[in-house]
């Protein structure tokens, strides 16, 4: 009996023939022709997760309601020694392995990590990936190739690595990240962390609470040049002094474009008296609350609300209203534009 080429079926029939497939077969049908690649997109669902954990190799998690598939990209061992970081885009220096939850696994052969991204992107409809994770030995990866394949990412971490240049470039080779976290100090100037501050990052989280904390040195610079619209810091250099003159300079037109500022410190616990010293403010009303209007997906259901209790007001020449509330040893900063009131009332004043 003669074979008939999948391909050659009628596209409905094709269709229902991949929906039979494992997503290890249907994942390499894509690659067969634009055809296939067409008619792939049209039955598999759009992706609830993606995920890169970049290291001296490199994982891509994908997820839906009903199934985790991992993709394994390994760097060959001959490039662990090689003084240059390597393209993602060279298929030759790299195994990829297809792993599925039940088990099976494929081998992924004459495809570099680079095209398996773009087609992952393009399968499962998603224009960016929620999550990616820059480890300690990703310095061994051209992080410039991973960001040219992923132009969009929903959430950056960042580690140091052993390369200053690498860790320069985490910081500036994703323009387009709604959230950049940098866990550890990344052992750069504070003039290299400019960059980050000055991008169009919807959020950056800075340092880790917890048993072992650890604090990042946030400078008044840092606020003032920031174009983010929250950040969230654990301070390892906190003083009232410094917050205090970020507010006047704020209420006289710095820092635009912030609008949630959540400041932890080590230990210490923070005086408002000395926070709030000669400034004009008035107590907040128990009803002001706020929501963060842009809220990315990478926050699902989490959203930044203020406190319905406690705080004080302050205001910008401009006539823009914020809430400063302490708590022990935190302090949080919300301002309230027009599009974050609840309703048309100001229950500010």
């Amino acid at each position: 009996m003669a074979r008939i080429s999948l391909l050659a079926l009628p596209s409905l029939v094709l269709r229902m023939t991949i929906r039979e497939m494992s997503n290890g077969d249907i994942f390499h049908l894509s690659l067969v022709s634009k055809k296939s690649k067409k008619a792939v997109t049209s039955v598999m669902k759009k992706a609830d997760v993606l995920h890169l954990c970049v290291n001296k190799d490199m994982v891509v998690t994908i997820q839906d309601e009903h199934q985790y598939i991992w993709y394994g990209i390994k760097l060959k061992k001959s490039e662990y020694e090689t003084l240059n970081p390597v393209d993602i885009g060279n298929a030759e220096l790299f195994e990829i392995q297809q792993m599925s939850k039940d088990g099976n696994c494929k081998n992924c052969e004459n495809l570099s990590p680079a095209t398996l991204l773009n087609q992952l992107l393009y399968i499962y409809r998603r224009s960016e990936f929620d999550f990616i994770d820059i480890q300690q030995n990703a310095h061994l990866i051209d992080i410039r190739s991973v960001s040219k394949a992923i132009p969009k990412v929903g959430q950056l971490s960042g580690l140091p690595t052993s390369s200053t240049r690498h860790n320069q470039l985490i910081l500036k080779a994703f323009p387009h990240v709604e959230c950049l976290r940098i866990v550890q100090p990344l052992f750069l100037n504070g003039d290299d962390y400019h960059s980050a501050f000055t991008q169009n990052i919807t959020r950056i989280e800075l340092g880790k609470a917890g048993r072992t904390p650890v604090p990042f040195s946030l400078t008044l610079d840092h606020l003032l040049v920031s174009n983010c619209l929250s950040v969230k810091v654990l301070d390892g250099n906190f003083s009232e002094r410094k917050y205090n003159q970020f507010f006047r300079m704020w209420m006289n037109g710095s820092a635009p474009k912030l609008e949630h500022l959540h400041v932890t410190t080590v230990n210490n616990e923070i005086n408002e008296n000395s926070l709030l010293r000669k400034l004009i403010c008035h107590d907040a009303t128990s009803e002001v609350y706020r929501k963060q209007p842009n809220k990315p997906g990478y926050l699902h259901q989490q959203l930044v609300t203020r406190p319905k209790y406690g705080g004080v007001c302050i205001a910008r020449r401009d006539g823009t209203k914020a809430v400063v509330t302490v708590e022990n040893n935190e302090l949080e900063f919300f301002v309230f534009h027009p599009h974050c009131y609840r309703n048309d009332l100001d229950f500010i004043f």
